[in-house]
């Protein structure tokens, strides 16, 4: 009977270390929360994602003086087809939010003009790999077949490593200097002097990537990873890339910036892309510095 009792009760714990949590609702935001993990979602504000915490932690620039560049958020790709601001209807205005089982979906208001479509976000925690899974779908909402591309903008406080596998066509931008490639990695070393040093100048760059990942480690050790399907060059939106960065000349915040694939939408139709997010306390052993293997070796054990 006791040998009957434990395996029952393992079993039980088993199944429940891979339950999935349920988004809950407080003060009009929704978020997740399993194992120290915290992830926050605001509808008010263009369905952003307002926090991610590990114990406690906040990994995401969060700091809302410099109007809507915080959190993250997702645009329609190229830019060159709406110019500057970003819709608001997307960006920034209230999204519509519901419960879905263990799923949370929120809904923008169609646009109109030079996009015409909606933007739908559904967000999953997964407790198996400790992660959690966006999916943006871009909803086509006007008569005619449009073409557009996935773009998630991710802001985090300017400093630390940015890296990616590196792809196959050449680096442009002006923060190409900060770049360097080892072990078949890309590594953006920040450099606050470099980045201040010209106001005028616009701190972008523009790569391709391969294995579909992109990860930033900070100045005190936290790890974001991106996971994503890989996006072939034939793919990418005109003028765009599959990864892009941008940091702020103030040395505020840096936007990490992976795309999907360039998809034509046909009326009524919609397009998918998933990115899961990850975040982790990086050992003490871990070199964080360009072409370091032990972070490589780490980041990558994430995904398997």
């Amino acid at each position: 009977m006791k040998k009957v009792i434990i395996a029952s009760a393992l079993a039980f714990a088993s199944l429940s270390g891979n339950a999935q949590t349920k988004p809950t609702e407080k003060d009009g935001k929704y978020s997740f929360a399993f194992k120290g993990f915290y992830f926050e979602v605001d509808p008010t504000v263009g369905g952003r994602i307002s926090s991610f915490k590990l114990d406690g932690k906040e990994v995401l620039y969060t700091n809302k003086e410099n109007g809507n560049n915080w959190g993250s958020t997702f645009w329609p790709a190229p830019q060159s087809v709406w110019g500057w601001p970003p819709s608001d209807t997307l960006d920034s205005k209230p999204y519509a939010a519901k419960v879905a089982g263990n799923k949370l979906i929120v809904s923008s208001l169609p646009t109109k003009g030079k996009t015409n479509c909606a933007f739908e976000k559904i967000f999953e925690a997964n407790e198996k790999d400790n992660s959690v899974s966006v999916t943006y779908k871009i909803k086509n909402t006007s008569k005619d077949t449009i073409s557009l591309g996935s773009w998630q903008i991710a802001r985090v406080p300017s400093g630390g490593l940015v890296y990616f596998p590196s792809g196959k066509t050449p680096v442009t931008g002006d923060l190409k200097p900060l770049l360097s490639n080892k072990n078949g990695v890309s590594w953006f070393d920040y450099d606050s002097s470099f980045i201040a040093k010209d106001p005028e100048a616009i701190p972008k760059l523009f790569s391709d990537g391969s294995e579909g990942w992109l990860a930033f480690a900070s100045n005190d050790a936290y790890l974001l990873l991106f996971k994503f399907t890989d996006t072939p060059v034939s793919k990418r939106a005109p003028g765009e890339d599959e990864i892009e960065l941008y940091t702020h000349h103030e040395n505020t915040y840096t936007e990490l910036e992976p795309f999907g694939p360039f998809t034509k939408i046909a009326p009524n139709s919609a397009s998918s892309w998933t990115v899961k997010w990850y975040v982790r306390k990086l050992p003490k052993t871990i070199a964080r510095k360009p072409g370091s293997k032990s972070l490589l070796e780490f980041t990558k054990s994430l995904m398997k």
